[in-house]
């Protein structure tokens, strides 16, 4: 959660979109499913190179890396690192990395602009998302609980939050999931908004268990537990 909040504040400062800073965590969640036994002192430098790479691809103003690290504790020496971690997020993880990563932001934007359609009028500006809907989504990509979730099935439950006002058909039209599919996953998201209004989550206690069975985020091949200096040895 450490480094979800550095790239939340590198985002901000910067002014870079929303986009750019769902692309930048969506990357980061894979890096760590691949590359584990991260030394707590590189964690802002993977950050800051998830948010270069995302930066690269969604902003249309030019992107440094010194941009970027300057707003990390040790700029300098986190320049290197960024550029090792996005080195090797580059080349991929054994062929595996995926090359486009369609995050919880861009299925919820997909599902938003569907309902648009489903309309009378079809210009998205006229139906504005709730900011309440827009912190949820920030909650469910943040928090640890969520991540055995798809990012598409953490739309869905955040388009119906938002849009169906209990119209199930709605919800199926337009993401394909049905209520009973999504219910879980909006009852975890109300949790934890009553959980981040009280600040609770300030006691260490930032993720929720349950017994219901869960949709897991597959990615193609299992974790690399490597280090900085083994990675290094690999490029």
């Amino acid at each position: 959660m450490i480094e979800c909040s550095f790239i939340g504040e590198v985002c901000t400062y910067l002014e870079f979109s929303r986009k750019t800073y769902h692309s930048a965590i969506a990357m980061l969640h894979y890096f760590l499913s691949k590359f584990q036994n991260l030394q707590l002192e590189h964690f802002q430098a993977l950050g800051a190179a998830m948010v270069l790479i995302a930066a690269k691809i969604e902003e249309t103003d030019l992107v440094t890396v010194e941009n970027v690290a300057y707003w990390s504790e040790r700029p300098e020496e986190d320049c290197n690192l960024m550029i090792l971690f996005e080195n090797h997020f580059m080349c991929g993880f054994d062929g595996s990395v995926p090359l486009t990563i369609v995050t919880t932001y861009e299925w919820f934007m997909m599902y938003h602009q569907l309902y648009a359609h489903s309309q009378i009028s079809y210009n998205t500006s006229n139906m504005p998302i709730d900011d309440d809907v827009l912190r949820d989504m920030d909650i469910v990509i943040i928090e640890s609980a969520f991540s055995r979730y798809s990012y598409s099935l953490l739309a869905a439950a955040l388009f119906y939050r938002g849009f169906c006002n209990g119209n199930d058909v709605l919800l199926s039209r337009c993401t394909g999931y049905k209520k009973s599919q999504v219910a879980n996953v909006e009852l975890l998201i109300q949790d934890f908004r009553i959980k981040w209004k009280v600040g609770s989550l300030m006691n260490g206690t930032d993720t929720m268990e349950t017994d219901e069975p869960q949709e897991e985020r597959q990615w193609n091949q299992p974790p690399l537990a490597l280090t900085v200096d083994e990675l290094v040895c690999c490029l």
